[in-house]
This record gives C-alpha cells, sequence and structure tokens, in this order.
C-alpha cells in the first residue's frame, strides 16, 4: 500500500460515516485506505490539507493550509477557516472565530465509536 511517492502524510482518521476505512490526508489528496483489502482511493485531490474529519451522516470538514501568514507571523501552515462539505462531498461553508485564531487541525470525536 502506499499513499504515493513524495507526499508526506499530515494525518490518519476514522471515517465516522465507514468504518472500514481509513482517512488519510498528506501533500496532495485526501485518500481512504480500505482497512481490509488496503487499497486507496482519493476522497478529494486537493493539496496541503492538514486534517480531515467525516461525520457518520457523510457531512465533512477540512483544515487546508494557505500559503499565506496572518498576524504578522511566519506560520504559513494555518488557516483562518475550517471548511466544511455536504454529505454528497460538495463545499458546503466555512467557519472562523472573529477574535482571528488559526487553525492547523480539526477533528471529530466520538467517544462511542473507539
Amino acid at each position: 500500500m502506499s499513499i504515493g511517492s513524495g507526499n508526506l502524510g499530515h494525518s490518519l482518521d476514522a471515517s465516522y460515516k465507514d468504518s472500514g476505512i481509513l482517512l488519510v490526508s498528506h501533500s496532495s489528496a485526501v485518500v481512504a485506505i480500505n482497512k481490509t483489502t488496503h487499497a486507496v482511493s482519493t476522497v478529494h485531490a486537493d493539496h496541503a490539507v492538514k486534517s480531515f474529519s467525516q461525520h457518520s451522516s457523510g457531512e465533512a470538514f477540512w483544515v487546508q493550509s494557505t500559503g499565506k501568514t496572518y498576524h504578522g507571523d511566519s506560520r504559513d501552515w494555518v488557516n483562518p477557516d475550517v471548511q466544511f462539505f455536504n454529505a454528497a462531498g460538495a463545499r458546503f461553508f466555512t467557519r472562523g472565530l472573529s477574535y482571528g485564531a488559526e487553525f492547523y487541525k480539526a477533528r471529530l470525536h466520538a467517544v462511542g465509536y473507539h
């Protein structure tokens, strides 16, 4: 199994929609890894996604670095917003915090799943 030569892994998360897969974000995509067959399929072909989580409804969210800096610092691997997707996988809305927070990772956690 390979997530692609030269791809740096960013996160490994459970899918709350499909317990048979793991969700991995890396340098150039978000992929699903089948836990039985180890088959890898692309969920989103977007670069620099730092974390990706999927709810049991199929709705999802991610943090993707923008390559920009905020508040005069040098961190270009953050984002002031979290991107949300509907159950069909289409971009739905973004949400940030009014006081200027910067996100690196965002995760869904359900104690009953683990």
